[in-house]
């Protein structure tokens, strides 16, 4: 069965994990805190969206495999 909210789940994990990369690249350290700028959120944003898209369709159709 397919589940409808992976995409959206993934979204959030993936942003989370993007704004803390971006940090410590940034900074060097995880302590700092800083939101990017807005074209640097808007490549992030779509980058996720991209790459979390694809791990919703790769684990859906891994799942209908195996189904």
């Amino acid at each position: 069965m397919l589940k409808h909210n992976s995409n959206y789940s993934n979204h959030r994990f993936f942003c989370i994990e993007a704004i803390l990369h971006y940090n410590i690249g940034k900074t060097g350290n995880i302590t700092s805190f800083h939101f990017p700028t807005m074209k640097e959120s808007l490549k992030l944003i779509s980058t996720i969206t991209i790459f979390a898209t694809a791990s919703t369709l790769t684990a859906n159709y891994i799942e209908t495999l195996f189904t």
